[in-house]
């Protein structure tokens, strides 16, 4: 039901504003999973409904940093650049 309603949403999408992200738990690796997993949710949703808004993508000011949610922004942002480009469609990181 939620893979729906996610895709519902996208398609009546002209721009994305993505800036959900996990970002404070006890277990660094609960972070980096659940915000890969939450690119790749949206990500797949957007492939299967051929819905193609502009993607604006915050990343994280821990982007400079060695550190797990450097990582998993610098990570989520390379998943979806391939796919924007393949469908010509407008991404921005933030």
């Amino acid at each position: 039901m939620i893979r729906q309603k996610l895709e519902e949403f996208a398609c009546q999408c002209d721009v994305i504003i993505h800036l959900a992200a996990l970002n404070r738990h006890n277990n660094p690796q609960t972070i980096y999973e659940t915000n890969i997993l939450l690119v790749n949710k949206l990500i797949d949703a957007l492939n299967k409904t051929s819905a193609r808004p502009h993607i604006l993508f915050a990343s994280s000011t821990q982007e400079e940093r060695d550190n797990m949610l450097a990582n998993q922004s610098v990570k989520a942002g390379n998943y979806w650049q391939p796919g924007q480009k393949k469908n010509n469609s407008p991404f921005t990181v933030l």
